[in-house]
This record gives structure tokens, sequence and C-alpha cells, in this order.
């Protein structure tokens, strides 16, 4: 089955096109096939190969390494995870902004016992995924068109990334 979905974003219209199979469905954004797991688990894997194709873990690790995105991942785990460790969560606030401060998706998951990032390895469907109100953030940090000017709000669902003008 497939389903097209058009959204008007940063003043140029995104289609996306999925495919959807059981568990996994597929999306293009402007060209680049996304997977997106259970249709909320979009894949930073794929979102990151669009600006570093050979390493896109790096661009990951780093994204992970800021401030901004432990406060965004740890607010989206005390709204969502009752088992969350918060005691972890400060250790890593603290450290971050230090050069040898390193935070992996994995060990964030290991340490704080998150849910909004999932980690697959294997041959199929390998890679980082984060729930939609998490993964629009990385696009952000990757891309600077993906960022909302002042003089734009945001109007829809994170993930689903949605600019409208005011009026």
């Amino acid at each position: 089955m497939y389903a097209i979905f058009s959204y008007f974003c940063m003043q140029t219209t995104l289609t996306f096109i999925t495919k959807k199979t059981m568990k996994k469905e597929q999306i293009i954004v402007q060209g680049i096939d996304i997977t997106v797991l259970e249709e909320s688990f979009i894949s930073l894997t794929d979102i990151a190969k669009k600006f570093n194709e050979q390493d896109p873990f790096i661009l990951i690790n780093n994204w992970m390494r800021l401030r901004d995105t432990i406060e965004l991942l740890s607010a989206w785990e005390f709204l969502h995870n009752a088992d969350f460790k918060p005691i972890e969560f400060d250790r890593f606030k603290t450290e971050s902004g230090l050069n040898r401060f390193t935070l992996s998706p994995t060990k964030w998951v290991q340490k704080t016992t998150a849910i909004g990032i999932r980690v697959k390895s294997g041959r199929y469907d390998s890679g980082t995924f984060a729930h939609r109100d998490l993964a629009l953030s990385i696009a952000q940090r990757s891309h600077p068109r993906t960022h909302s000017p002042s003089n734009q709000r945001q109007t829809c669902s994170i993930g689903y990334c949605c600019f409208q003008r005011r009026g």
C-alpha cells in the first residue's frame, strides 16, 4: 500500500511517499529514503547519511554529546518513561560540553533505560532510530534550512516537519 502526504515546510512542499509493510515503512523526504519502524521510530542513520554518507554514526554521536540534545532526550523520557534513570541523566548533563565527553545512542539507552532511542544491529533494519518527537532535532542540527526562522512557528508534530508563516 502506498500513501502520499504533502506538507508545506520552509516555503517548499515536501512530499512523503510511504510504502507500508508489517512493522516498517519507507518514507522519501527530498529524495532521501528514510525507514520508519512501528509508525513512530524514524531512522537517524538514514537522516545522517544525507550529510555524511560514509560515517553517519559520527554525526549521530556528535549530536548526542550536545547539552541541548541531552536535555531534549531527558525531557521526552521524563514524560514517557516511568523507568528512566534521572541520576544517570544528571551525570551526562554535567559532563556535556567537555571535550572529553562522548555519548553514543547505545550508552544512553543502557545507562538511562531510555525508550525514545532504539539501536538495532543486524543485517536488515539496523541503525539508530528515534521516536518521531525526537528525530527532527538531528535534521535541524545537521542542516540550517530545517531551522524555523523567528517569523515562523512550528505547527505540527515533531518528526514530520511542518512550518507555517505567521499570518
